[in-house]
């Protein structure tokens, strides 16, 4: 993989687990959306969640298709209570491991929504997406640049351009242009999203490089 390190940036090696099985929130909504047009103008059937969270928005804006969620704990026993009718797999330990089932084989989309944000080597999450041999991709993380230049931000922010992220669950923040740059070795970016609402966020829909 292309250098995940972002010149003149500071990391946070050591980034707080973050648990949102409270959080019915919307964030990142636009992803799920997205995911669902997508997914219907191309008569596609299966997809999964790669760090689902809460999987408020999995449930919410996509139950009409065949999903699996993959959480690690205390997510995937609360996801198991909460909703029994769907399918969900332990990833393995938080923020480290990426356990591999057979059934995963056969997505036709894979989501993966703020979650490389927090993963100390990106890479590792990047090859178990590979893994999985889905036919598209919908990766989505904060973009700095709009998280340190917009108003509707604290200066706070603007002080965090060169790292550590303000939030301290994330390990680094990347522009658009900067992950594009990241990602590109291994997909073909197809398209590039700066979301409308939730203007923080950036998500791009993706397929494998052979």
């Amino acid at each position: 993989m292309k250098d995940f390190n972002i010149k003149n940036y500071t990391v946070n090696n050591n980034p707080e687990h973050h648990i949102d099985i409270y959080f019915k929130d919307e964030g990142q909504k636009e992803v799920y959306l997205f995911c669902k047009d997508f997914m219907k103008d191309n008569n596609l059937l299966n997809v999964i969640d790669v760090g689902c969270g809460s999987a408020y928005k999995l449930v919410t804006f996509l139950n009409e298709f065949n999903t699996i969620g993959i959480e690690t704990e205390p997510c995937y026993s609360y996801l198991k209570q909460t909703y029994p009718n769907f399918k969900w797999l332990l990833s393995g330990e938080q923020e480290k491991s990426f356990k591999s089932y057979d059934e995963l084989n056969n997505a036709d989309v894979v989501i993966c929504s703020d979650v490389i944000e927090h993963i100390v080597n990106p890479d590792n999450l990047i090859e178990y997406l590979l893994s999985l041999n889905s036919k598209y991709y919908i990766i989505s993380t904060p973009c700095r640049e709009i998280l340190c230049n917009n108003q509707k931000f604290s200066d706070n922010y603007k002080k965090s351009w060169n790292g550590p992220p303000i939030n301290n669950c994330h390990v680094r923040e990347w522009t658009m242009e900067e992950f594009k740059e990241y990602i590109s070795e291994k997909f073909t970016i197809m398209s590039s999203y700066y979301c409308q609402n939730q203007i923080e966020c950036q998500y791009h829909l993706l397929k494998v490089k052979y």
